[in-house]
Parts: C-alpha cells; sequence; structure tokens
C-alpha cells in the first residue's frame, strides 16, 4: 500500500496540474491578468514550480509548451498534462457567497502598478478584496469614492480555478473575504468569505458611510 505521506503528495500534485493547465490555457491569451495569478511559493511540489515557471517565463503559449514538452519531472505524465483542458466551469454553489455571485463575471478593481485594490475597515486587522458585480457598479464606486483605481479585471465566479487564483493572491495581503457591490455612499455591502480556495458562506454588511479605507 502506498504511504499516506505519498498520497497526499500525489493528490496535491494533481490539482496542481490542474491548476496549472488553467494557467496556460489562459495567460499568454490575456484572460487571466497577473494580478490574480497565485504566487509562486504557494505551489507545494517541486515539479509544479517548474512548470509554473515556464509558463510565465515563455514569450507565448505555443513556446511554454514546447519547453514543458522536453522537460522531464517525476510523478507527472507531461503529455497527458498537454493533452489537458483547463478546470472545467462548475455550476456555483449553492451557498450564500455564491448566490450572491450571480452574475457572469466579478469585477475587481487594480491600481496603477496592476495590484488588486483591497479595502479595511478602520480599526480592524483584515481586509477585504473589492468585487463588483457589473463594470458599471466598479465604475461608480471609483468616481464615488474617487480612488486611483487604473483598471478593472473579470474573473468568473464560477470557475474554481479562476476563484483559486484570487484568494491564493490575496491571503498573502491579510486578506480575509471578498467584499461585494460596496456602495460608498450606504456602506453596504455583502460580506463573501474564503473557505479553502473558494468563496464561502455571505452575510450583509453595513459599514459606517466614508469610514472604510484602502
Amino acid at each position: 500500500m502506498m504511504p499516506d505521506k505519498t498520497l497526499k503528495q500525489i493528490d496535491v500534485l494533481r490539482h496542481e496540474l490542474k491548476a496549472l493547465r488553467y494557467i496556460l490555457d489562459n495567460f499568454h491569451a490575456g484572460k487571466l491578468p497577473p494580478a490574480v495569478l497565485p504566487p509562486r511559493e504557494d505551489f507545494l511540489s517541486a515539479q509544479a514550480r517548474e512548470i509554473y515557471d515556464i509558463i510565465l517565463k515563455a514569450p507565448g503559449r505555443e513556446a511554454a509548451e514546447a519547453r514543458i514538452a522536453e522537460i522531464r519531472l517525476d510523478d507527472v505524465d507531461v503529455a497527458s498534462f498537454l493533452r489537458l483542458r483547463g478546470a472545467a466551469r462548475g455550476p456555483a454553489q449553492n451557498r450564500g457567497g455564491l448566490n450572491a455571485l450571480a452574475a457572469k463575471e466579478l469585477h475587481l478593481l487594480l491600481d496603477s502598478a496592476g495590484a488588486l485594490i483591497v479595502y479595511q475597515e478602520e480599526g480592524t486587522h483584515w481586509a477585504g478584496v473589492l468585487g463588483f458585480s457589473s463594470e458599471e457598479r466598479a465604475r461608480e464606486f471609483v468616481a464615488a469614492s474617487h480612488l486611483d483605481a487604473a483598471e478593472t479585471a473579470a474573473i468568473d465566479p464560477a470557475d474554481p480555478a479562476q476563484v483559486a487564483s484570487l484568494v491564493n493572491a490575496v491571503k498573502q495581503r491579510a486578506v480575509r473575504y471578498l467584499l461585494l457591490d460596496l456602495d460608498w455612499r450606504s456602506g453596504e455591502c455583502v460580506q463573501v468569505e474564503f473557505e479553502g480556495n473558494s468563496f464561502g458562506a455571505s452575510r450583509e454588511r453595513q459599514f459606517t458611510p466614508h469610514q472604510h479605507q484602502h
């Protein structure tokens, strides 16, 4: 029987390869903004880190695939990896957070350096990443708050790989939840908790108007 530790390592690698295939399918096509890519250190296996480096350093998808095809990695069937399609879209989970995220796209705000903008209520340690159910709502927030947001980036809230990339990217910055459709004037929004690498339960929040800071 295979040791439990080995089973866990293989399971971790299997999930990491699915995430990497999604990155390979979308990064060079401009469908996956750098701001939502998981940091390299989030990949636990050396094999996944090597593939991650190849994808990000390659000038394009074809070059990345050609380089990956040349390498030999323990426990990785490179040919099968290159035949994989990215993580399949799944239906929104039947939970409060995902019910709130019924929109086809979740719009995120980026600063001039391309980093995700997060908001923190005064007197708290944790912050929330700002997300909006439409680009129009995102722009309304920017206009009302006079926030220096250079652009927006959209992800599919029903796609587990895209959500995992977002959560992994912001957890490094003490971000623990999503603030959905925050209204600058009223302070109303929906707070969606992170559970693992996905969205969890949600609840309505009422911030004191104008007392939230980025």
